[in-house]
């Protein structure tokens, strides 16, 4: 059983899924019973453990886009987009448990992206299957969640993200956190240039607000959702990788918020205000490129965060 099923598998127990696998309803219709819905879900996971992700996708899509998609197709759909990033948690976490270098400094970035290999030309299309991933896994809410309309990302569509860690199910925020490192890594591994020690040799290209807009608003919305996610797990996960966990929460909770305050005294010259990482940030459509904008001003702080502590040149 290779890691990515094997993942998936426990994926499917922890969310009591009643089956892990695709769609099979009429088309015409305008629902579909449980029993087909089961049947969608059992084809998925069958083409998921074939590394089948393109078969995953074409049975989830249907659902997953419309009213009746729920938190297990949602669940199913952000594997499935795990799936074409190359995501094998447990491999990764099995990484970070041997990973020689210093996970509480810069070694947290190179271990990223030794991880999480990924080329423009030809383009593997890593990132936007890490980000089709982070939206369908951000819209597995709570049931009853009572959220406030400004927490919401695309809340008009069947399947609205949400910002707060509160308001989703647990699973989703443990997925969202690799799939964050895969967004991480992948666009770390395009722009930094790193080196065969995995330091980048080149300045990531987003350090100022004008420069965010895309991948510069990406990087930082997903570190700001892998933030999030670590912290969860090192709250709940085991002793044995809790602690790795916690080093890695220690570093950003040491520097995120300084970096986003910086950027918007610093880089935006005080244009806006902000003494930590604005929860909008977290959506990665959010930067307009504007000084006098919050999360522009954010991501380029958060950004040359990431740039400084990421050892290398320049």
């Amino acid at each position: 059983m290779n890691f990515r099923f094997a993942f998936f598998i426990v994926l499917c127990v922890l969310a009591s899924f009643t089956a892990c696998g695709s769609p099979g309803y009429d088309l015409n219709g305008t629902s579909a019973n449980s029993i087909l819905i089961s049947s969608s879900l059992d084809r998925a996971t069958a083409a998921l453990n074939k590394h089948n992700c393109s078969g995953a996708l074409e049975v989830l899509s249907p659902l997953f886009n419309s009213t009746n998609t729920n938190n297990d197709i949602r669940m199913m759909m952000a594997a499935a987009y795990g799936c074409d990033a190359n995501l094998e948690v447990l491999s990764v976490v099995m990484g970070l448990t041997t990973f020689g270098g210093n996970l509480g400094g810069a070694g947290f970035w190179e271990f990223l992206v030794k991880e999480f290999p990924s080329t423009a030309s030809p383009d593997d299309r890593i990132p936007q299957a890490a980000e089709n991933g982070i939206d369908a896994v951000r819209s597995a809410v709570n049931l009853g969640a009572v959220i406030a309309p400004s927490d919401y990302i695309n809340s008009t569509s069947y399947n609205p993200e949400v910002l707060l860690v509160s308001d989703r199910i647990s699973n989703a925020n443990t997925y969202l956190t690799f799939l964050s490192m895969a967004l991480m890594g992948s666009l770390m591994n395009r722009y930094g240039a790193p080196d065969s020690n995995y330091d980048r040799t080149a300045a990531l290209p987003w350090l100022t607000a004008a420069t965010t807009p895309g991948d510069g608003c990406a990087m930082a919305a997903a570190t700001l959702d892998f933030f999030d996610g670590v912290t969860y797990l090192a709250s709940v996960a085991p002793a044995s990788t809790a602690h790795i966990f916690s080093k890695i929460s220690t570093l950003l909770t040491a520097g995120l918020d300084v970096a986003c305050a910086l950027g918007c005294s610093v880089i935006c010259a005080g244009n806006v205000t902000c003494t930590s990482c604005p929860l909008s940030l977290r959506n990665r459509a959010s930067c307009t490129g504007s000084t006098s904008d919050i999360n522009s001003c954010a991501a380029a702080g958060l950004n040359n965060f990431i740039n400084t502590s990421w050892t290398g040149t320049p």
